[in-house]
């Protein structure tokens, strides 16, 4: 039975609002589902943690709070030098072999350019692990750094990966894996047919 992580580690998650002012098209930028009104802005993190057996909670607190602070540096925001601190905490604390090590510290990086297969191997990694809320927080963000960037075909494939992953968990999800589903083969037909950059 899956336990819920350490009341030690729930505080650190309550600084984790990642996605506040990040909804765009319409998603819900919390976690895989749709909030309730007023819900915590990280309530996906909670609920890993709750489905997660205890040793797993580090990993997801590092795996957030490396999302916030990437996040709030994308955005300017005066918080992210204290996101990154806390982040780079979080991330000193795990194995040296923890996978999402390496990829997550170089998002946290501020000098560091943006690496959309960080995020990708970071969604994976967390998917393997059972971490599903992770998993489509990692690509959620990865998505919207494609569009801001207008990497059209970036998009679209990484909206199909949300697809995929909401499929897998199947009833009440399907029709927002039809959504991203649709989403990515819209985004894909437009970059084939946006005319080739200058050489």
């Amino acid at each position: 039975m899956a336990r819920r992580g350490r009341a030690g580690d729930l505080p650190a998650m309550y600084t984790t609002s990642l996605y506040t002012g990040w909804v765009r098209d319409g998603a819900p930028a919390y976690g895989a589902d749709r909030p309730a009104a007023g819900e915590f802005p990280a309530g996906g993190v909670l609920r890993d943690l709750e489905c997660a057996p205890t040793g797993d909670a580090p990993a997801i607190v590092a795996r957030y709070t490396a999302l916030r602070a990437w996040l709030l540096g994308r955005a300017g925001d005066g918080l992210a030098p204290h996101a990154r601190r806390a982040a780079a905490a979080h991330l000193a604390a795990m194995p040296s072999d923890w996978p999402e090590r390496e990829p997550l510290a170089r998002l946290v990086d501020r000098g560091a350019p943006w690496d959309p297969a960080a995020l990708r191997l970071v969604a994976d990694r967390a998917e393997v692990a059972g971490h599903l809320h992770g998993a489509y927080a990692a690509l959620y963000a990865a998505y919207m750094e494609a569009r801001r960037r207008g990497s059209l075909r970036m998009a679209g494939d990484l909206a199909t990966a949300m697809g995929d992953l909401l499929r897998g968990r199947g009833g009440e999800w399907a029709d927002d894996a039809d959504r991203w589903t649709r989403r990515g083969r819209r985004l894909r037909r437009l970059s084939d047919a946006a005319p080739p950059g200058p050489s």
